[in-house]
């Protein structure tokens, strides 16, 4: 926006951007995106936004011929202070008649702004694409349609306040899609399958568990949506590859419109892990929905998903704590919203990663040689064998927040050599059993100062368990305040 203010013939206050404009859209579904307004330099009056789903003709605040047809969305623009920003989140439904729609506007820097829909028209009637045509539509943004804030805020150029962004139109149908950060697999960021055993051992069978959800207008038929799943990187596999045949596969359940159903590929041979200590890169499962190519998914990005999992050397347990194995088999249930993750959330109220660490007092009192007390949940997630684990050392860890800090798994020194620890406590005499979890109590000294504190906990810090050094274990964390 700064370079485009300094290159501008005529001076305009305000410069325009669209964010996440999607590559594309089904019609008769809602299309979002976000238009960012900044001000440059001095502040702004309030005006609208006016949106098109799919007009290929620029439009003129006094057209010479015809006048444009109807906007599918409008929205406020609030007043924007001197350098302000507002993000506006506007969404169209292309190939259809436009309709009252609500909308809204959020200030970059926390405030709020008013949207309203209105106009009328159809998608069918502009230029750029026709209603269910599988071919190239035009998102179109006029900031102030009026030109009232400036003289040239129809133009198209980079001084102006009018963007485009082409977007491919597909008709109407089902819209098979894996779910979005329904469950974690252990030791591996957040994905989309569930691994039975949670961590298999390298040579021996396991199975993934796929959520997929139904995100098109029209329901999946029975056995008419594929899944893959290669048990490394396919060479050579594109986003619209059709007819993949990977390391195994399913058919997607039938779903209505909105539905979510699992599918569970067994069979799969573990791979070797890697070398222990960051060595190399740890194995991957590629899954790839709608592999031959039967619903519009095969042309949407997201199509194809990757993400690593941890196999284990030999038969061994691993004891860590129970939520990061919710969704794969220990220490929680399979399903669509198991192990979600924000460190925001997880932190709010002393929730920790997925709730396995607790405080059990709320604001308790600082120093006085008074007692934290803690409940750690961990859980046995070793793979083959059926082998029980001892829950070992439990190291603890208290790191004092800033204002507006976040709370965050920490952990001193490195996996199996951990350090600068403030308690540990030793559970060599408590055992769990494969694919079981419990709960442990612990006491640490309360700070001896007032404020927010993050902490956080591990078993098995000594690495008991032989195969330990070959998994990435994630430290259970709660946030408490001291008083």
């Amino acid at each position: 926006c700064a370079g485009a203010a300094a290159e501008s013939p005529p001076y305009n206050p305000i410069c325009v951007e669209l964010l996440d404009a999607p590559p594309y859209a089904m019609a008769g579904l809602p299309l979002s995106f976000t238009i960012r307004v900044t001000s440059r330099g001095g502040a702004t009056p309030e005006s609208t936004v006016a949106v098109w789903s799919n007009n290929g003709q620029q439009v003129q605040c006094e057209p010479l011929g015809p006048p444009p047809p109807a906007p599918d969305a409008t929205y406020r623009l609030p007043p924007l202070p001197p350098d302000g920003s507002v993000d506006i989140r506007a969404t169209v439904v292309p190939g259809t008649p436009a309709s009252s729609r609500r909308g809204g506007a959020r200030s970059a820097g926390g405030g709020d702004g008013d949207g309203d829909g209105g106009g009328g028209g159809s998608g069918s009637e502009r230029e750029g694409g026709e209603e269910g045509d599988e071919g190239k539509a035009v998102l179109r943004v006029l900031v102030d349609p009026n030109c009232t804030v400036s003289p040239v805020s129809d133009s198209e150029e980079m001084w102006g306040n009018q963007r485009t962004a082409q977007y491919g139109l597909l008709p109407p149908g089902p819209l098979p899609a894996l779910q979005a950060a329904a469950v974690r697999l252990p030791g591996g960021p957040r994905v989309f399958a569930a691994a039975a055993p949670p961590r298999p051992v390298a040579g021996a069978k396991f199975s993934a568990t796929f959520w997929v959800r139904n995100d098109g207008p029209e329901p999946i038929l029975p056995n008419s949506v594929r899944l893959e799943v290669f048990n490394a990187r396919p060479e050579g596999l594109y986003q619209t590859d059709c007819d993949a045949f990977g390391d195994g596969g399913g058919s997607v359940p039938p779903l209505a419109p909105g539905e979510s159903g699992a599918v569970v590929v067994s069979g799969i041979t573990a791979a070797e892990p890697a070398p222990p200590g960051g060595g190399g890169a740890p194995p991957r499962l590629v899954a790839v929905i709608d592999a031959g190519c039967a619903t519009a998914a095969a042309k949407l990005p997201g199509r194809r998903v990757e993400f690593e999992y941890e196999p284990l050397p030999w038969a061994s347990p691993v004891v860590e704590p129970a939520a990061a194995a919710a969704g794969a088999g220990a220490g929680g249930a399979v399903g669509p919203e198991a192990g979600r993750f924000s460190a925001k959330t997880a932190a709010t109220g002393g929730g920790g990663w997925g709730g396995a660490l607790k405080v059990e007092k709320a604001r308790p009192k600082a120093g006085g040689g008074r007692k934290l007390r803690l409940r750690l949940e961990v859980a046995n997630t070793g793979g083959g064998g059926g082998q029980a684990g001892a829950v070992g050392t439990v190291y603890v860890w208290l790191r004092r927040l800033e204002p507006g800090q976040e709370a965050w798994p920490y952990f001193g020194g490195a996996p199996c050599a951990y350090s600068g620890f403030n308690a540990s406590a030793p559970f060599q005499s408590r055992w769990v059993s494969p694919g079981k979890s419990r709960s442990l109590r612990l006491r640490v000294p309360t700070p001896a100062e007032a404020g927010r504190y993050l902490v956080s906990a591990v078993p098995d810090g000594v690495c008991g368990t032989a195969a330990a050094g070959y998994v990435t274990l994630v430290p259970a964390y709660a946030e408490v305040e001291v008083i």
